[in-house]
């Protein structure tokens, strides 16, 4: 699923993670979603005028976060970052996070 929401993304070399709160690696929903990520421009879309808005680029997130999500300490529901880089990353030396 991860590679069909960003299909047209371009695939980055490495991630910065440093802006997003997270706490050993794991990053709740709401700062994985709220983050600045190499996608935001490729991916967000400008409303037609007179048009319903839609936050293309929020709903990928959250589309990701949840097809990526995993569970911690008694079920808090969490992204784990060094994960989503292997995911999404090209194939270089060591890990991209």
């Amino acid at each position: 699923m991860t590679y069909l929401i960003l299909l047209k993304s371009e695939i980055p070399s490495e991630i910065d993670f440093k802006s997003i709160n997270h706490k050993n690696g794991f990053a709740e929903k709401a700062d994985f979603v709220n983050a600045v990520f190499w996608f935001d421009k490729s991916e967000a879309s400008k409303d037609r005028e007179h048009s319903h808005p839609f936050n293309r680029l929020m709903k990928i997130k959250e589309l990701l976060f949840r097809v990526n999500q995993t569970s911690i300490e008694g079920g808090r529901k969490v992204i784990n970052l060094g994960e989503f880089a292997r995911k999404v990353c090209l194939p270089m030396r060591g890990a991209c996070f």
